[in-house]
């Protein structure tokens, strides 16, 4: 990993350690925020499974627990996967806490539109980050290239052997 890579992923992640252990640690203040989202997923939720918790409580300190997760592993070498985990965290924490359209007071509404469109600045670096290879070539890249070069090695060989067969043929006439 480059310096400047894991420098821009430990920067991003800050807001997600800081906003996570906020989360886990002093659920109640946002708890009214998510109710909505969680009102609408709980159904899904107990879909996985019965005993996956839905109420909006437990769903924010577990939304809290993944951002802490993700963000402390954003710089690491998992990055791709604490990116995936993030932005699973990123949607419902967005729909439920930024609600702007909601909002009748334009100052609030200015507010809240701005914390939106930053946390959409946040899902793009997060993806960024998702597919990021560190520098090396991805498998379209890497497939491509080998068929390039197989694909040049079959046209040598067939050079080869079309010289070869002439070389036979004039071998053959000269020897009549």
């Amino acid at each position: 990993m480059t310096p400047v890579r894991t420098a821009a992923r430990a920067m991003l992640a800050g807001i997600f350690v800081s906003g996570g252990f906020k989360a886990l640690t002093n659920p109640d203040p946002l708890v009214k925020g998510a109710e909505p989202v969680a009102h609408r997923v709980a159904p899904l939720l107990t879909k996985v499974h019965e005993k996956v918790p839905t109420d909006p409580r437990t769903l924010v300190q577990l939304n809290g627990a993944v951002q802490i997760a993700g963000g402390l592993l954003l710089p690491t070498r998992l990055h791709r996967l604490a990116a995936l985990a993030l932005i699973a965290s990123i949607v419902p924490t967005t729909a439920a806490g930024h609600r702007f359209w909601e909002f009748e007071d334009p100052a609030e509404r200015a507010q809240q539109k701005i914390h939106f469109l930053k946390n959409l600045g946040l899902l793009g670096g997060l993806l960024l980050a998702a597919v990021d290879r560190d520098g090396r070539p991805g498998l379209r890249w890497r497939a491509g290239h080998l068929a390039h070069h197989a694909d040049r090695a079959v046209r040598r060989s067939a050079k080869k052997v079309r010289l070869a067969a002439v070389s036979a043929e004039l071998g053959r006439r000269v020897l009549r």
